[in-house]
Parts: C-alpha cells; structure tokens; sequence
C-alpha cells in the first residue's frame, strides 16, 4: 500500500475551554484557543448569551464578574477540523448512471402532464 503526502498528513484541531471561577464555580464562557493549547496569541471568548465572540489576548488573567476570582480552563476539548477540497462545479461534468427515484418519479409526471 502506498500512502501519498496528502493522507500522511495530520488533520489540523481546534481547542476549546469552558472557563469556570475557582471560587465560586460559575462558567463565564467558552474560550476557542484556536489550534495550541494552551492559546499563543489572541483567543476568542464567547461570553453567555452574547452574540459574537470577543478578542482576548491575556484569557490568564480574566476574573469572575461575580466574586473576583480567577478563571480556569475546565473541561479543554479538541476537534479535528475537516479539511474539503475545492470543487470547480465549472469543470464538473454531467454525472453518469442511473438516476435517483425520486428524479424517475418527478419525470414521469412531467411526461404525462405535457401529453394531456
């Protein structure tokens, strides 16, 4: 069996953390370390009911809005992230074989509305 350079690559993971208080054990959030962890760099942080993630470079030293106390990383995940390859639907050709039943099905029809 030959492998190609293409499957002997790894498939690249994401991170991501829930973020709960030492103290008083509130999750804050969701922090999306991107494909390190822990995060070089920036992270994003996905605050309870708010839309959109925000930019956090320092997530070591976030505090509780609550009681102030530090926030730790429970419960780090990773997820394989899924490479597609590009499909140039330009160059796709018409497929061969036989069609679907339902396709069948929705011809007849079509057949037999155009001859009545």
């Amino acid at each position: 069996m030959v492998l190609h350079a293409d499957e002997t690559r790894e498939r690249p993971v994401r991170f991501t953390a829930e973020l709960t208080c030492l103290l008083c054990g509130r999750v804050h959030g969701s922090l999306d370390g991107g494909d390190t962890w822990p995060p070089r760099g920036e992270a994003m942080l996905s605050l309870p009911g708010s839309e959109q993630p925000m930019s956090v470079t320092g997530w070591w030293r976030l505090r509780c809005a609550t009681c102030g106390g530090a926030l730790l990383a429970t419960e780090i995940t990773s997820h394989a992230v899924r490479m597609e390859a590009e499909v140039d639907w330009r160059t796709v050709g018409i497929r061969r074989g036989r069609p679907p039943n339902w396709l069948v099905a929705e011809r007849a029809a079509a057949d037999v509305a155009r001859s009545a």
